[in-house]
């Protein structure tokens, strides 16, 4: 049943043509349908599914162009033998009485993007006819084949059928049924499964030998990929790719006509380059396997290449071999039109770029932007959960004790002093502004400040932070590992983005505070004390992903449009720094365009309308959601905040009051609590992962508990570069989160930016569409 829901919804994107007849009532009535269905039901989707259908037939939908996908249920419900072809079906009146099911949740959610896509775009169709010149083929177009390959591995030439299954045989297969057919102008990743001969294969046997084939084309009812596998926005001239192929549980083997295999560790891997043409299909590429005991995985990472050689994550996909072959994920990183863009500042230009990207307990070092030399290596990589679970909790152990002992020098911020450094050069640009890296930093900091991170940086708490960072850094990167040596090597200032998602096979930490990594070994004597720029988070910008990517886009909206919703503490008592910095910010955002605050303290039921913003924050499009609190998440799982006074029901929002419904325009969020990003390695935060699972596109939250007045100048100060307010120029949200954090230190030696870090899109910018399009390379 999910697969009828996907196949059906994926039928109606690429076949919005057979609704072309739909006018006046039926018309309105059927968007609606369309449009208001995921409001009606959430996340969850019924299993009447077959009322739900024919309702659709009812208000229009002809029978033909969905027999290949439910000819079981049009025959149940007599509309194959009974209705002409081509025929409009008009079906008695049904209740609409949709039972909910708690089941299959993400691939409905899914499904239901389409369907409301479908819904805003109905239009006349461009011919799907036939070619006609199908004598042009060596195929005969009079080949017999039974009912059931006739439904779903077919397609009909007046009256006669080709197989498809035939065609995709030979290894032009891709071409020559793009040669026979006319297809639509839409192209699919495709991945098909077949015998060393040729043969199709869904069925792997143990111990036999198989291959894969991976190409770009237009679409085939045999297409084994499902998902977002659409290509779309080719640039002039083509696209040139990257693909690399892992698996940690799939043997790769070598043969003659397929690519060669290698192995590290106990992973294999393969990889290939691929040009997309502006239309047409590619070329295709053959691995070759021998088929498990137990099913595996094969996971694909495909990469933009840009004209220098520099390369992108573009989209990532799991494909898993249980019960034939299919995509088990899909994900667009990064739409192609927003690869490989420039920043807008010399000073916010990385002197050197790279990506790591882990899966299947390989990294993956490439190039993104250099100035000295190109980085292309592929390595093992042992940071697994359960080698960093114990270090990352001794990190983040080190960094509460070092707050408790020293949260007066974490706190000593004034935003008035912060204002008059930020416009005592008329527009904001760093000292430590050049090509080559921001070394040395420059030390702006006035004496107070100085003789406060003297007194720092001789404690017991500095030393045991620095220390815990060095071993977190050694449980992932091994000393002679080429990566390590390549950190070292690094400039000051360049980025590293840090790609490892759940796809990426067993060993999976959701977040790594890969900012607290510390790169040299801690004199425990103390003859000399711990380097703050040897943090990674000091030395590197620092970008990572971890989590789906629900929209590719980099533009949350332009400046003039989009609107930021601040929900705020409402706590009132007089001693309460909380609400005492809370009252501050609120004063501070409303002097921002387009800022909404929460909650309006003129109207009742604060929590609910807490709980109403973070259930629809609005009036849309929001680029960010902003909440300022307290909050507890025991081990990750048990996420609570707290709005008010007390921890009573009245002021806490606990799992079950958080919202599941989608954030339609796929915000930021800024969590600024306390361990809004904490959770045991072994498993993933709770509150992060449910934003996610919303649809947001970046997450910004803290590793442990944050000092008060520390926790909310630094998000004030966030906003001053993200909001365009120190300069007039689009500033990534990743590269914002730089700035702050790099500002704390060169003005005041304050390390508190450490307690922050961002995950998923580095690049997001409150910009337009023209404005983004000017950065592309």
């Amino acid at each position: 049943m999910p697969k009828d829901y996907i196949r059906f919804f994926d039928h109606l994107y690429s076949h919005s043509g057979s609704l072309r007849k739909l006018v006046g009532a039926d018309a309105d009535e059927f968007v609606k349908l369309l449009r208001e269905q995921p409001n009606v039901t959430g996340h969850k989707l019924g299993v009447d599914f077959e009322k739900y259908l024919i309702k659709l037939i009812r208000f229009g939908l002809k029978v033909t162009p969905i027999r290949p996908y439910f000819s079981d249920f049009l025959k149940r419900q007599k509309l194959v033998s009974t209705i002409s072809k081509g025929t409009r079906i008009v079906l008695t009146r049904q209740p609409s009485k949709i039972k909910l099911s708690k089941t299959h949740v993400k691939e409905i959610h899914r499904a239901l993007k389409v369907a409301r896509n479908v819904a805003a775009q109905i239009q006349p169709p461009k011919s799907r006819s036939l070619r006609p010149s199908i004598k042009m083929h060596p195929l005969r177009p009079s080949i017999k084949i039974h009912e059931e390959s006739r439904v779903f591995g077919a397609r009909e030439i007046g009256g006669s059928f080709i197989d498809v299954d035939e065609l995709l045989s030979r290894r032009d297969g891709i071409a020559a049924a793009d040669a026979i057919f006319k297809w639509p102008k839409s192209r699919e990743i495709l991945v098909t499964g077949h015998t060393l001969q040729g043969e199709s294969a869904q069925v792997f046997n143990w111990g036999r030998e198989y291959k894969l084939r991976f190409g770009i084309g237009t679409p085939l009812v045999v297409n084994l990929a499902r998902g977002n596998i659409a290509i779309k926005d080719v640039p002039s001239g083509g696209l040139k790719t990257l693909w690399v192929i892992t698996s940690a549980d799939v043997e790769f083997i070598s043969t003659p006509t397929t690519l060669e295999p290698r192995k590290i560790c106990n992973t294999w891997t393969t990889e290939f380059e691929l040009l997309i043409p502006e239309e047409g299909n590619t070329e295709t590429k053959e691995v070759a396997f021998r088929a498990g005991v137990t099913p595996g995985k094969v996971h694909l990472t495909i990469y933009a290449v840009a004209v220098n050689g520099a390369r992108e994550i573009y989209r990532e996909v799991s494909v898993g071999l249980r019960n034939g072959p299919k995509v088990t994920a899909d994900e667009i990183a990064k739409t192609i039109l927003h690869t490989h863009l420039r920043t807008t500042h010399e000073w916010t230009t990385p002197p050197e770029h790279i990506q790591v990207t882990i899966s299947n307990g390989t990294a993956y070092i490439t190039t993104k932007g250099f100035l000295v030399e190109k980085y292309e290596f592929q390595e093992s990589f042992k940071g697994f959960d359960t080698m960093v679970a114990g270090t990352i909790q001794n990190v983040r152990n080190a960094l509460e004790q070092f707050r408790e002992a020293h949260g007066d020098y974490l706190n000593d911020l004034d935003h008035f002093d912060i204002l008059g450094r930020l416009s005592k050069r008329g527009k904001w640009e760093p000292h430590y502004a050049r090509g080559n890296g921001w070394q040395p930093l420059p030390e702006e900091a006035d004496a107070a400040h100085k003789k406060s991170f003297d007194e720092v940086l001789k404690s017991k708490e500095w030393q045991a932070l620095a220390s815990a960072g060095y071993r977190l850094f050694e449980s992932c990167f091994d000393k002679q590992s080429k990566l390590r040596i390549l950190l070292a090597k690094l400039k000051p200032g360049s980025r590293i983005d840090f790609h490892w998602t759940s796809q990426g096979g067993a060993g999976w930490v959701a977040h790594v505070p890969w900012a607290l990594m510390y790169t040299e070994p801690v004199d425990v004597m103390r003859k000399t004390f711990a380097n703050p720029e040897n943090f990674l988070g000091l030395r590197f910008r620092i970008g990572t992903h971890s989590w789906p990517v629900n929209n590719g886009s980099v533009i949350l909206g332009g400046m003039d449009s989009v609107h930021s919703v601040n929900l705020l503490y409402w706590g009132d008592k007089a001693d309460d720094e909380v609400a005492v910095e809370s009252g501050w910010q609120a004063g501070e955002y409303k002097k921002l365009k387009r800022s909404q605050l929460f909650p309006d303290r003129t109207q009742p039921d604060f929590k609910r309308q807490i709980m109403g913003a973070l259930d629809s924050p609005g009036p849309s499009p929001v680029g960010v959601l902003y909440f300022y609190c307290h909050c507890s998440v025991g081990n990750g799982a048990q996420p609570v905040l707290r709005f008010g006074n007390t921890s009573k029901v009245e002021d806490t929002l606990g799992i079950a009051d958080l919202s599941q419904a989608e954030i339609t325009d796929a915000p930021l969020v800024f969590a600024n609590a306390c361990t809004t990003v904490q959770a045991d390695p072994h498993m993933a935060s709770e509150l992060e992962d449910s934003f996610f699972q919303r649809g947001i596109r970046a997450f910004i939250g803290t590793e442990t508990k944050v000092p008060i007045k520390l926790a909310s100048k630094f998000a004030w100060l966030y906003f001053r570069f993200l909001y365009r307010i120190v300069d007039e120029k689009p500033m990534a949200a990743g590269e914002a989160l730089t700035q702050a954090r790099m500002f704390l230190w060169t003005q005041y030696k304050n390390i508190g930016g450490l307690f922050y870090s961002m995950t998923n899109q580095y690049e997001l910018y409150l910009a337009s569409e023209e404005e983004v399009t000017a950065l592309r390379n």
